[in-house]
């Protein structure tokens, strides 16, 4: 949650009279703050809701006025939204394989705060993952996959499970291509 403060000092009734909003994910309250000297205050607060994606925000809210000069005024929202646990490299790229090929990647995970891998699924029994039992910000996973006979291109989902409270599983893709037998 951010506060903004408008301080208006001018003649006449000025006044805030809305925030229009069109980001699903933020939350506005505007209140008028008690001021002297003829000045009108507001305390305009925005909150990033629970639900918000990871990524980057820029958006604009309007404050429409009741002056009759400029009825609305612009306030930029900029932000980045980081999960509680990210994941690297994504899309996991696994390259061009021959059948029966074995190649290892890591994949970097990272958190707010230490937690554990309790699971990795992907539906796949082409991938196999190493798991280590402790609680870290940052793990280093070994990926291992084994190229099947079937040339191709190869795309699985992976999940990962942790021991957080949020239960947040973030999810990430991996590609590989698996050559014709004679290349």
């Amino acid at each position: 949650e951010k506060h903004l403060r408008i301080d208006y000092s001018g003649y006449g009734d000025w006044k805030v009279l809305d925030v229009v909003n069109n980001n699903p994910y933020l939350e506005t309250s505007l209140v008028e703050v008690p001021n002297s000297y003829g000045r009108k205050s507001y305390d305009l607060a925005v909150r990033l809701k629970s639900d918000a994606p990871q990524g980057i925000i820029r958006d604009e809210l309007m404050l429409r006025t009741n002056d009759s000069r400029g009825v609305e005024m612009p306030v930029t929202v900029e932000g980045r939204v980081l999960s509680e646990v990210t994941v690297s490299p994504t899309p996991l790229l696994l390259g061009s394989v021959h059948p029966g090929q074995t190649i290892t990647k890591k994949l970097i995970v990272r958190g707010t705060a230490p937690f554990r891998i309790t699971n990795i699924d992907c539906g796949d029994d082409c991938f196999n993952f190493e798991l280590s039992e402790a609680s870290k910000p940052l793990h280093l996973v070994p990926v291992t996959f084994v190229a099947g006979d079937k040339p191709g291109k190869v795309s699985a989902k992976i999940r990962l499970k942790t021991d957080l409270e949020s239960g947040y599983s973030p999810e990430i893709v991996a590609h590989a291509q698996i050559l014709p037998a004679n290349q």
